[in-house]
């Protein structure tokens, strides 16, 4: 078995030891998690600045060798830095990545590699900091990694709209973080993405998936920092 698919099966085990179980109500629920130190090794010494943050997020984009990719939006956060990644082309979201804060090693958010339609199955690893292109293959279908986590969406379905999706989303909200509201959202191949403000200030992030209107929190960013918007 080569390097390639140890580190495939070793991330589907790392998603299964850290599974939080889906909430009681219908379609609502938090998908695994990612704790503080995942996606390299632990956290020690001085953490990368803003400015680094985005140079790497730079660098990991350019190596998908699209012209039309362009690193959007980064929030620090205590755990690591997210990263939105558009289209320039169209426009909208394209897919999200998470930097650790002291290693700088990047690796997809859960939810762009499980439920993006467009570039899920296609998003993976190339080396300590490089994201690359095709190296996780498509192994991430619908179903693998357990109920509503699916790389495609079901035949027939009706895909939400933002409106209903930020309804969605702040149902959750207001039954799991009262005092929480959604603020602003980007719309990714399959989910949309929001920002979880409170008292006008950002305290978070969520997911929706488009299809099943299932909510996933963020459990992995800690702190909210600081953020900037790029061009």
């Amino acid at each position: 078995m080569n390097m390639r698919w140890w580190l495939v099966l070793g991330m589907v085990g790392a998603l299964g030891l850290v599974a939080v179980p889906v909430l009681a109500q219908p379609g609502i629920g938090f998908g695994p998690g990612f704790g503080p130190g995942s996606g390299g090794p632990a956290a020690t010494g001085q953490p990368i600045s803003l400015a680094q943050a985005e140079t790497i997020a730079r660098q990991a984009v350019a190596q998908w060798g699209s012209p039309d990719l362009a690193v959007a939006h980064i929030m620090e956060f205590s755990n690591n830095f997210y990263v939105a990644v558009k289209d320039k082309a169209t426009g909208q979201g394209a897919f999200e990545l998470l930097i650790n804060r002291y290693t700088g090693f990047v690796h997809p958010e859960p939810q762009s590699m499980m439920w993006n339609t467009e570039y899920g199955g296609m998003i993976g690893f190339q080396g300590s900091w490089g994201f690359g292109r095709g190296m996780m293959g498509r192994g991430f279908g619908p179903g693998m990694m357990g109920p509503g986590f699916r790389g495609v969406a079901p035949a027939g379905t009706t895909p939400l709209t933002l409106a209903q999706a930020t309804a969605q989303a702040q149902q959750f909200l207001d039954a799991q973080l009262p005092g929480a509201k959604t603020s602003d959202a980007i719309a990714f191949p399959g989910y949309y993405t929001f920002d979880v403000d409170r008292s006008g200030k950002p305290v978070g992030m969520l997911s929706v998936n488009a299809s099943t209107g299932q909510v996933w929190y963020h459990v992995w960013h800690g702190t909210f920092v600081q953020e900037k918007d790029l061009k």
